[in-house]
């Protein structure tokens, strides 16, 4: 699985060009409201109703609560820009045909809200991946090495690799090497942070 973790500041600044195959997966999106201002800068008074119609349009809501959305393929540069940002939000996509939208719906709600040992099984046996922000930092899996090369990724980089999450080591890569040497813009050498929070919590 191809890894690498960045310390942009927002879902625009990590994903700075995305190809159409991107848009082709089915996106699980949990963990963050979204960025309803985005949508229209000046608040009008039925503005959230607006966006939620706007979203109803888009996305599915198969697990009752508003912080775990399904995002069906040709969807996601639809809401990209209205993606929010907080500790511990998860987008996991993968490839699907239309026949098999409700299975994988089914297969997710047993296994979203951690970045676990199952999570990673899922990702890897679909050949998707899992974009996590952390807190002050992401962390990007692909399974799809064409994918992985076809995006291109902004911020300073740092490694990572899925071990530490199903092990328990939570660790914050080293974001102040220069990354110019490798590919996506290179990753640099992690340590171990202090600060770094006992993983993520669960998402109902």
């Amino acid at each position: 699985m191809r890894s690498l973790a960045s310390d942009a500041k927002s879902w625009n600044e990590l994903l700075v060009t995305v190809p159409k195959a991107f848009d082709e997966h089915l996106c699980f999106y949990e963990g963050a409201p979204w960025d309803v201002l985005r949508f229209k800068p000046i608040a009008a008074d039925n503005l959230f109703d607006e966006f939620d119609d706007f979203i109803a349009r888009h996305v599915l809501r198969p697990y009752g609560g508003p912080d775990a959305v399904v995002i069906p393929p040709g969807n996601f540069a639809k809401v990209r820009p209205y993606l929010g940002l907080d500790e511990w939000t998860y987008l996991t996509g993968v490839p699907c045909r239309p026949e098999s939208i409700g299975s994988l719906i089914s297969r997710w709600g047993n296994i979203r809200g951690r970045l676990d040992e199952t999570h990673f099984k899922f990702v890897e046996e679909q050949r998707g991946f899992v974009i996590a922000w952390i807190d002050g930092w992401w962390e990007c899996f692909f399974a799809d090495d064409h994918l992985f090369e076809a995006i291109q990724f902004g911020g300073r980089k740092g490694n990572t690799e899925p071990g530490k999450w199903i092990n328990g080591s939570w660790r914050r890569p080293d974001f102040r090497a220069e990354p110019s040497a490798a590919p996506n813009g290179g990753p640099a050498a992690s340590t171990d942070n202090p600060n770094a929070p006992g993983g993520p919590p669960s998402v109902s």
